[in-house]
């Protein structure tokens, strides 16, 4: 009996309809899409920024995360670009940290601040309140000759004292020839422990020594390790502290303070710096006492003052980026894989890959050093054509206007050398890069691998289960679930 015998309820323009079904699904590989961008075989061009400037980063949001102009929060097409030979890729200025702790000091005294200017008492001196970033409070002190002073003494740390550190965050914006400013932290009776800003010392190694010239510094000094001096009628040690004050010794200053503590038992910690030894050999080293800007591998080494549960923002936080084919979404990419016939007769297939990049404009990003790149991933004779549209908004690819294209095949000279496309890059701008392919069927394996090197490509990466492959066995196994039905019932009938 045939089959069409035996489906008498199904007739044959059901059986047609399921049949067709049948090759539709199994026909669904032949669609465009067959590759995967990022795994060092497909053609993927990127934009590199060799700084991109975060005007404002809470610690705790993930870089690539900036606000938008409509004040919503969008997520950069990018990866950081680190480099084993570039590891410390984030780069900030002590100054620029909104950390409430800089001015949480006295810590028991929740309306009193040492960043407040009417905190202080002068003579000779001047203070007032000043920011040295956006939302970052200081006290600005400024001398016009030896002698004059300013005082905070709103406070009492009484116990513990040699085991707390003295913490001075200041910016030095001008200092005479043979300035010395004097910072003492004073106890009860008069015995204290100093600091000092001296353009004749040496800041390295020198405990004492908070500056020696303009720029930022951040100064932590366990008070133990620091000489205790004494005065007529003191005890000659240092208990109670009560006051702190800023001097100028000789010369003349004006300095802004932005941080200040003398009763933490711990320092500020501004994360992990990877430095080479003599031997080359790579090593990492926490920040405490950074000079002018820190540059640190990882934002998550910031020390827990900094930490995004304390509402930390970092503000213009500078590192490189690479906008890549890899993280666009799936619109704004499309390859075809077909086969080469006789168009290419020493080829398998061919291919046409477009990448559509931009670098997004926004109040809170700065943009310095944008170049369109890419990686010459397959041997010269691969390259049919290689060409770039710029301007090209959100215009289908097959509608950008022949006029539009610029070649560039001719730089694709050299298998794993990185050529420059454009380096006129302009932020807002949208660029397209169309490569046309000839390729072996090795090529077009390696093409579909996904970056770890596992299987992958259009038929892994389609969708969850299995993507379209999933789809297609389980369109197959539902026509032979449905015909099955139609047969029991047929031998039912029968």
């Amino acid at each position: 009996m045939s089959l069409r015998e035996r489906l008498p309820s199904i007739g044959a323009r059901g059986l047609a309809i399921a049949l067709v079904t049948l090759v539709l699904f199994s026909s669904v590989g032949a669609a465009a899409g067959t590759v995967v961008f990022g795994n060092g075989a497909t053609p993927s061009p990127y934009i590199n920024e060799d700084q991109l400037t975060k005007a404002a980063h809470p610690t705790g949001q993930a870089v690539t995360t900036y606000e938008a102009n409509d004040g919503s929060q969008a997520s950069l097409d990018a990866i950081v670009n680190e480099t084993d030979s570039r590891p410390n890729v984030y780069t900030f200025s002590p100054a620029q940290i909104d950390a409430a702790d800089y001015g949480a000091f006295p810590h028991d005294k929740s309306d009193v601040s040492a960043l407040t200017a009417s905190e202080w008492t002068t003579s000779g001196a001047s203070v007032s309140d000043t920011e040295t970033g956006p939302g970052v409070e200081a006290v600005q002190i400024t001398t016009s000759a030896a002698g004059d002073s300013a005082s905070f003494s709103n406070f009492s740390v009484t116990s513990d004292e040699n085991k707390k550190f003295g913490q001075i965050g200041v910016v030095v914006h001008s200092i005479s020839s043979d300035g010395t400013v004097n910072v003492n932290f004073t106890d009860a009776d008069g015995d204290y422990k100093q600091a000092t800003i001296n353009t004749s010392q040496d800041v390295t190694g020198n405990a004492a020594v908070i500056a020696n010239g303009t720029g930022t510094y951040v100064w932590q000094e366990q008070f133990g390790q620091l000489t205790t001096n004494s005065v007529s009628g003191s005890d000659g040690t240092f208990n109670d502290i009560e006051s702190i004050s800023v001097t100028s010794a000789t010369g003349t200053v004006d300095a802004s303070i932005f941080a200040l503590n003398a009763e933490k038992t711990g320092e500020w910690q501004f994360g992990d710096h990877h430095y080479q030894n003599s031997d080359d050999e790579w090593e990492t080293e926490t920040v405490t006492e950074p000079i002018g800007d820190v540059s640190i591998a990882s934002m998550g080494s910031l020390g827990p003052t900094f930490s995004g549960d304390n509402n930390v923002t970092v503000h213009d936080l500078r590192f490189p980026v690479h906008y890549t084919s890899s993280a666009l979404p799936a619109s704004d990419t499309q390859a075809t894989v077909s086969d080469a016939g006789n168009t290419y007769p020493a080829y398998d297939k061919q291919a046409t890959i477009y990448t559509r990049l931009s670098v997004p404009e926004a109040y809170d990003l700065g943009h310095q050093g944008l170049s369109l790149r890419v990686n010459q991933s397959l041997p010269s004779d691969r390259y049919v054509s290689v060409e770039v549209a710029e301007g090209t908004s959100d215009t289908k690819f097959s509608e950008i206007s022949n006029t539009a294209w610029t070649d560039v095949t001719g730089q694709f000279s050299g298998e794993n050398e990185t050529h420059v496309l454009d380096d006129t890059i302009q932020p807002g701008q949208e660029i397209v890069v169309r490569s046309q392919l000839r390729l072996t069927q090795d090529d077009v394996t390696a093409m579909q691998q996904s970056p770890a090197g596992g299987g992958g490509g259009f038929f892994s990466n389609a969708g969850g289960n299995g993507g379209i492959w999933g789809a297609i066995v389980g369109g197959v196994g539902g026509i032979v679930a449905i015909i099955g039905n139609y047969l029991r019932k047929a031998r039912k009938a029968v």
